[in-house]
C-alpha cells in the first residue's frame, strides 16, 4: 500500500507538471501559428502589393507615433528622431524634415514619402523584380526575427520560475511577457522588411 500510495503521488506530479509545460506551450502555438500562417501565404505565391500597403501604414503610424504621440502639441514632437528614423528606413539622406501641426498631418505626409520612395524603387526594378524581392526579403526578415525571437522565449521560460518567489503566477507573466515580445516582433518585423 505504501509503494502504491507513493506512486500515484509520483504520477500526480508528473501530471501536473507535464500540464504546466503544456500550458507554456500552448503560448508558442498560438504564437507560432500566426508566424506560419503568415510565412504559407508568402509561400503559395499569393500577391504582397496590398500587404505592403497595410504594412507601409502600420510601421508609418506606429514609428510616428514613438516620436510624435497623437495628443502632443508642436513643441513637444521629436522632428529630428522622425527625421532620423526616415533617412534610417528609406536610406535616402536627402529625406524631408516632415513637419505638421497633427498627428495625423505627420502620419500622412510621412507614409506619402515612404510611399513615394518604395514606388520609385519598384518603377526603377520593374513589377516582376520587385514582387519576387518582396517575396525573398519578406522571407528571410521572417525566419531571422522567428529565430531570434524563439532563443528569447526559452530564455524567459528558463527565468519566469523566478517570479514565483514574488508572489506572482510564472504562467501569467510568462503570457504577458510573450503577448508583449511577439507584438514587438511583428511591428519590428515589418519594420525591417520595409527598410
Amino acid at each position: 500500500k505504501a509503494v502504491e500510495g507513493a506512486q500515484h503521488k509520483v504520477e500526480n506530479i508528473n501530471f501536473s507538471m507535464r500540464k504546466n509545460v503544456l500550458e507554456y506551450d500552448d503560448v508558442m502555438n498560438k504564437q507560432r501559428q500566426v508566424i506560419y500562417e503568415e510565412r504559407n501565404r508568402i509561400l503559395d505565391g499569393k500577391d504582397l502589393a496590398g500587404h505592403v500597403d497595410d504594412v507601409m501604414a502600420e510601421t508609418v503610424n506606429r514609428c510616428v507615433g514613438e516620436f510624435c504621440a497623437k495628443d502632443s502639441h508642436s513643441g513637444e514632437q521629436d522632428l529630428d528622431g522622425l527625421h532620423k528614423w526616415l533617412i534610417e528606413l528609406t536610406g535616402h539622406l536627402d529625406a524631408p524634415v516632415i513637419e505638421g501641426d497633427s498627428f495625423d498631418e505627420l502620419t500622412e505626409k510621412t507614409l506619402a514619402y515612404v510611399k513615394q520612395v518604395y514606388d520609385a524603387k519598384a518603377e526603377r526594378l520593374g513589377e516582376k523584380l520587385m514582387a519576387h524581392l518582396n517575396t525573398q526579403v519578406m522571407l528571410r526578415v521572417i525566419d531571422t526575427r522567428w529565430m531570434s525571437y524563439l532563443q528569447e522565449m526559452d530564455y524567459l521560460k528558463q527565468g519566469i520560475g523566478l517570479r514565483g518567489f514574488g508572489q506572482r503566477d510564472p504562467l501569467v507573466e510568462y503570457k504577458t511577457e510573450a503577448y508583449r515580445a511577439f507584438q514587438l516582433l511583428v511591428s519590428t518585423m515589418y519594420e525591417d522588411y520595409l527598410r
